[in-house]
């Protein structure tokens, strides 16, 4: 499949679908239901398995809790509640409960598109509390093992430095290719791009609770680049899955320079990276010590995993993310 796959420029110039969209490429009704997801098979998983050389095994997972206060009054952390039967036992209930509070993938019900609709052209009526379709129980039914190439934008763009978060970084697609030429990379078909920035160790471990609540207010983070460019680098490299330590991967606020637009949420690229291309995109990963190990030793490669939460119709799953080298 990978073969006949279109570069972006043919999306682009898709008549049968909104162009700029990968609806129907990875199969028709629940099927292709996956978006990029639909990349990944036996090779992929392979390819990851040979990346593994010492057996070192990172979560990336922060706690459920790590961002409360939370950026987004809709996402506060869960709280706990425990519960027994008798003296000898506990049970515990997550009250609250929202996948996107903290290390996170966004779903395809997640964002749809303001004029084309939901991934592959899912009805809205299909979209519900009471059915299934782009649910994220495609993913975990599936599972997300593949080969993660771990790009160090921080390293790179801002020599290691985090004081570039202050005002909000924008990574570029041409800064991203620097970074992969950097690092010697060459992405192959269903890779996992695994988008170290240092945004979310900064605000979480360089910050103190002033300035996290002056961060918070002001509303800047990190995060690519809102440009035609940044999507045509991720599709044309083949990429099943994105995973950055920001807060929405793209930067925020939108660029005054955005490409995109929307009634809603102004120049955000959502609508394009999820509703069109069907992008699975992680956030708020925990990428610290895995950045450092391959600081280290100079070895970029991993074998990424993530099991989502298996919810029929679910928008959302924690990240449940590990990295072995």
């Amino acid at each position: 499949m990978a073969s006949d796959l279109p570069d972006y420029a043919d999306l682009m110039a898709r008549t049968d679908a909104p162009p700029g969209s990968t609806w129907g490429l990875f199969g028709d009704g629940v099927t292709g239901d996956v978006g990029t997801i639909g990349l990944l098979g036996p090779e992929q998983l392979m390819r990851g398995v040979a990346s593994v050389v010492d057996g070192e095994c990172y979560s990336l997972n922060y706690p459920i809790d790590a961002f409360e206060p939370p950026m987004l009054g809709t996402r506060p952390a869960a709280t706990m509640t425990l519960s027994s039967r008798h003296s000898e036992h506990l049970d515990d209930v997550l009250d609250r409960f929202n996948p996107q509070s903290s290390s996170q993938i966004d779903g395809l019900r997640h964002r749809r598109h303001e004029r084309h609709g939901f991934y592959n052209g899912v009805p809205a009526t299909e979209v519900g509390s009471d059915n299934t379709r782009l649910g994220t129980q495609g993913w975990a039914e599936r599972g997300i093992v593949g080969r993660g190439l771990v790009l160090d934008a921080q390293e790179v763009l801002a020599g290691g430095d985090s004081a570039w978060h202050e005002e909000g970084a924008v990574i570029t697609a041409d800064q991203l290719e620097e970074v992969l030429v950097h690092h010697g990379l060459r992405p192959e078909v269903g890779d996992i791009v695994v988008l170290h920035t240092g945004w979310a160790h900064w605000y979480l471990d360089e910050l103190d609770d002033a300035d996290r609540a002056r961060c918070r207010t002001a509303g800047r983070y990190t995060g690519v680049a809102q440009a035609r460019s940044t999507i045509e680098w991720l599709w044309d490299h083949r990429v099943s899955l994105v995973a950055s330590d920001t807060f929405a991967f793209e930067v925020i606020p939108p660029m005054a320079s955005s490409e995109f637009s929307s009634r809603h949420d102004g120049g955000l690229m959502h609508q394009e990276l999820i509703g069109l291309l069907g992008l699975a995109m992680g956030e708020l990963w925990d990428l610290h010590d895995l950045a450092a190990a391959c600081r280290s030793d100079g070895r970029r490669k991993c074998l990424v995993t993530s099991a989502p939460l298996h919810v029929p119709g679910g928008v959302s799953t924690p990240a449940n993310a590990l990295a072995m080298r």
